[in-house]
């Protein structure tokens, strides 16, 4: 494990219950040596044939049947103890089924006397105070729960507790007790205390399954002044209205409000996880209590435990999917640095792209100076015979029309007995030249100059529409020069 993660996602698998193997059920969890979980999910087809389906998840530490609360603690939750002698908030919260086993892993087997992880933080802290540096320091210790969307204070009687936050965002919590500890058999007996009081359900996979979420917090303090604090976090168990056996009212309101504060606490993660200005931490009570140990100076490390059997598989999928979202989040200075550098490389490789084409234009200009862009001489004199052709057929058409102006300009003059006028060549440069006031009657004046503009007129348009085929064939010239040189910036790339 980094010690500089700021979130770390471990994963634990139980073994199958003595239960589950009376049933026959089968294991289907593969935890392998490179930290990756693998799911062998037992589905059905159409025509009633099974088939196995794999699912695969990478995670920061992994943990099998055969591991135990010891070295989960040691991987996994140890170095982040050591951070909260350096001023951090830490947090080690387990989340899944109910019946996965997160409460062993939290609290262990007091009857056998096998610790979780509460006491063998305990051990640590202690171990750590008695250094010199650190024996200004005093610990303390709350225990309280979350049920129903209220807080229980279970070092005192189960009194209800109100949240409230400040101005400045802090949450703090009104009526908790605090006790002062001097060793870990105190911790322990605080510990035992308040799981007498817990509150505890039946259902189809724990016959002691915990209806509240269970936070115990340690702090280190100098004098008033907090120095550190680390929070340990039993949740309930996600489920479904099928695994309680008892269905009665409470219950189903119990399961309706566990699931809300698990929900409620994975929209905040997304929320973190994709930056966004609003983090929604009044979802619930849980959140809110999660607070400080999401944002800020924090460490977090969060276990999901996960049942083999391939009853639970679909329990199972939605604890990893729900963990590999945590995964996810990463702290927000790797985040900036790994966006800057992404954008320096684009902006590099940007550059990179126009250097070369600038100078292979560059190159290609020197040799086709005078040709709009670098094309071939064959290419060139392919083109040729196209360009000979169409301006034949345009040089031939002007004339046709050109000599079918003349014959209409003539037959109006001839209308109007100007047989006298000697041999009139009538063209373009001609017919420019011709005075109307000079060759028709007053009367017929205005009739002749109308027709002699309308037929100038048109003989101009053919001339402009001459032009325009011109300036149509040079842009398709233009328009496969362009095609050959997206071809050629297409090689580039």
């Amino acid at each position: 494990m980094d010690v500089a993660d700021r979130i770390v996602v471990a994963i634990r698998k139980r073994p199958l219950s003595q239960k589950e193997i009376i049933k026959k059920e089968e294991d289907i969890i593969i935890v392998q040596n490179d930290n990756s979980v693998i799911v062998k999910e037992i589905k059905q087809k159409v025509d009633l044939t099974k088939y196995i389906e794999e699912h695969q998840f990478n995670f920061d530490l992994t943990f099998n049947q055969n591991h135990s609360n010891e070295q989960v603690y040691i991987n996994a939750v140890r170095p982040i103890i050591r951070a909260a002698f350096q001023r951090a908030k830490v947090t080690c919260f387990a989340y899944g089924q109910t019946g996965s086993g997160k409460t062993y892993t939290m609290i262990g087997d007091i009857e056998r006397q096998i610790p979780g992880m509460y006491l063998l933080a305990g051990q640590d802290i202690f171990q750590i105070i008695e250094m010199e540096e650190y024996t200004h320091l005093q610990v303390y210790v709350s225990f309280f729960e979350i049920y129903c969307g209220k807080l229980f204070d279970l070092l005192s009687q189960r009194n209800q507790i109100q949240l409230r936050e400040d101005a400045n965002g802090n949450v703090n919590m009104i009526n908790l007790m605090e006790k002062k500890i001097n060793s870990v058999q105190q911790l322990m007996q605080f510990i035992q205390l308040g799981q007498n009081v817990r509150i505890t359900a039946s259902n189809s996979s724990n016959s002691e399954s915990s209806r509240s979420h269970a936070i115990l917090q340690v702090s280190l303090k100098s004098g008033k002044t907090l120095h550190g604090k680390m929070s340990f976090i039993d949740l309930a168990g996600s489920e479904r209205g099928a695994d309680v056996q008892d269905q009665n009212k409470q219950t189903r309101i119990d399961g309706a409000e566990i699931n809300k504060s698990l929900l409620a606490l994975k929209e905040c993660i997304r929320a973190l996880d994709l930056n966004k200005n609003h983090t929604p931490f009044r979802g619930s009570k849980l959140t809110l209590v999660l607070k400080d140990s999401l944002t800020g100076n924090c460490k977090t490390v969060m276990i999901g435990n996960i049942s083999p059997s391939s009853h639970s598989s679909e329990h199972t999928l939605n604890t990893l999917r729900y963990a590999d979202r945590v995964k996810e989040l990463k702290k927000p200075e790797n985040r900036i640095f790994q966006g800057e550098l992404m954008q320096r490389e684009l902006m590099l490789a940007r550059q990179t792209k126009n250097v070369t084409r600038k100078q292979f234009n560059k190159e290609e200009d020197q040799e086709n100076a005078r040709n709009f862009s670098p094309i071939s001489n064959i290419k060139r004199q392919s083109l040729q015979p196209l360009h000979q052709s169409t301006q034949m057929f345009n040089n031939q058409n002007f004339n046709q029309q050109k000599e079918i102006r003349k014959s209409d300009i003539s037959s109006a003059i001839n209308k109007f007995n100007l047989a006298s006028i000697p041999s009139i060549n009538v063209n373009f440069n001609k017919t420019q030249q011709i005075n109307p006031n000079n060759y028709f009657p007053t009367h017929q004046r205005v009739n002749s100059e109308s027709t002699y503009n309308h037929d100038y007129d048109h003989f101009d348009k053919n001339q402009n529409n001459l032009f325009l085929k011109t300036q149509n064939f040079s842009q398709s010239k233009q328009s496969i020069d362009l095609i050959t040189l997206n071809q050629l910036n297409c090689y580039l790339q």
